[in-house]
């Protein structure tokens, strides 16, 4: 069944684009994998789990205590420093969460990369099983500390590690305070090096979830609409399936692949919405595709069009930022363009800080953005005569905005969950079916 599609400026509504996406769904590129699936693992094999792991701990004569209760190597020593081990072993809650998490993030992953579910599903899940695993790593922590602390109020203890380090009980105690500080000092910074991974990671895939909207949604639409752009996209799809025999770019029942492995940046055809030849120059980041319009006879209708196919290509093409140059006689119409241009970026998804316009060679509207302090100045002499104007193509950017990323993030996390339990319960199933029973 063909997927109808509108050739006018509701093409560009996230409602239309979502109907193309969900078309070509098959089409989406994959995502190489999960980076996050030894997260659990990775954190554990730091966090501080004898005494060894206090390396900045000091016994009285100036000796690391690892090393000072090594040498001394009495039972009084050998026991103290199991002690400390003992006081930090995981708890089995702490275990079964490691090994669930494990679990999840290694099924995940086999599901992302066999393309059952999207991007956004399986960053959306991470990071619930980011919060689902902090929570169990910090009561872990608390354990540590509590058991830390309570160790050195036994006499018991107390006693093996004066008698051999030879310290006093203030000695001792400042052991305890200095240990105990370096204890929380790593959690923190263990834990926060833990979520910031998933938490990356998420954003990554989301990123990358973000990308796949537009490429597919824009090539999508061309393909459906246009018949010189679909002769392109088919000879694409035909020349990689040549290459790799592998490659299968065929409809199917639960959408389009055809788009799979076509790259806008490699499209010789490049035309508007309705179906208009767009001009295009330069390569790479010098890219650009420019139109004209007729001063009698073009309509705000057609330039809205025309600016915004532009900006929607440039989208798909995995820019980040777009720049207008508006050239005209007419000072006038030359800024009434400008305006349109900007408010043409902001339907095909451009946020307002990464917009800049130019209008017969002097700057408009421009933003120099700071991509670690995530904000842009902005200097605008385009809007000045007309604020509201500005300030509704901003909030029509936010609607869209919103919309788009309660798409991307997906809507499939309960079922992805409930599979996940599943194939949990199974592998545990088979845990207890493999285990040695005991008895005749």
């Amino acid at each position: 069944m063909v997927t109808k599609v509108q050739t006018d400026l509701s093409a560009i509504k996230t409602q239309e684009k979502k109907k193309v996406y969900e078309h070509f769904i098959r089409s989406l590129k994959d995502s190489g994998g999960l980076a996050s699936t030894n997260s659990f693992n990775n954190y554990d094999s730091s966090r501080m789990s004898a005494v060894e792991s206090f390396s900045e701990v000091k016994a009285p004569d100036g000796k690391k205590l690892s090393e000072k209760l090594k040498t001394v190597g009495t039972p009084d020593a050998t026991t103290a420093a199991q002690s400390i081990t003992t006081a930090l072993e995981q708890s089995d809650n702490y275990k079964d969460a490691k090994k669930d998490f494990n679990t999840d993030l290694t099924n995940l992953n086999d599901l992302l990369l066999a393309g059952k579910y999207s991007l956004g599903d399986a960053a959306s899940y991470m990071l619930e099983a980011k919060n689902t695993a902090v929570n169990a790593i910090q009561a872990q922590q608390t354990l540590e500390r509590d058991n830390l602390s309570k160790l050195f109020e036994k006499d018991d203890f107390k006693t093996q590690m004066k008698t051999a380090l030879g310290c006093s009980d203030a000695e001792l105690q400042a052991i305890k305070t200095q240990m105990t500080a370096d204890l929380k000092k790593s959690q923190d910074e263990k834990l926060d090096e833990f979520k910031k991974g998933l938490e990356d990671n998420a954003n990554q895939l989301f990123k990358k979830a973000e990308q796949e909207y537009w490429r597919i949604s824009f090539l999508g639409h061309r393909y459906l609409s246009n018949k010189a752009m679909k002769e392109e996209i088919d000879r694409m799809a035909a020349e990689a399936e040549k290459k790799d025999p592998t490659l299968s770019m065929h409809s199917g029942i639960k959408g389009s692949d055809r788009l799979k492995h076509i790259d806008p940046t490699k499209l010789t055809t490049h035309v508007s919405i309705t179906g208009t030849t767009l001009q295009a120059g330069g390569e790479g980041a010098e890219f650009s595709l420019s139109t004209e319009f007729n001063r009698w006879y073009t309509t705000d209708h057609r330039i809205y069009v025309t600016l915004t196919s532009i900006a929607e290509e440039l989208k798909a093409r995995g820019s980040d930022t777009i720049t207008f140059q508006i050239n005209d006689t007419d000072p006038k119409r030359a800024k009434e363009i400008a305006k349109k241009a900007f408010e043409s970026a902001i339907i095909a998804g451009f946020p307002p800080d990464k917009i800049n316009i130019k209008v017969n060679g002097e700057s408009l509207y421009s933003s120099d953005y700071d991509e670690k302090a995530k904000k842009a100045k902005v200097d605008d002499k385009l809007f000045t005569d007309d604020p509201k104007r500005l300030q509704f193509a901003k909030s029509k950017f936010q609607k869209g905005a919103e919309e788009r990323e309660a798409f991307i993030k997906g809507n499939n996390t309960g079922k992805l969950k409930a599979e996940l339990q599943d194939l949990k319960a199974k592998a545990r199933e088979a845990e207890k079916s493999a285990a040695p029973r005991l008895g005749p």
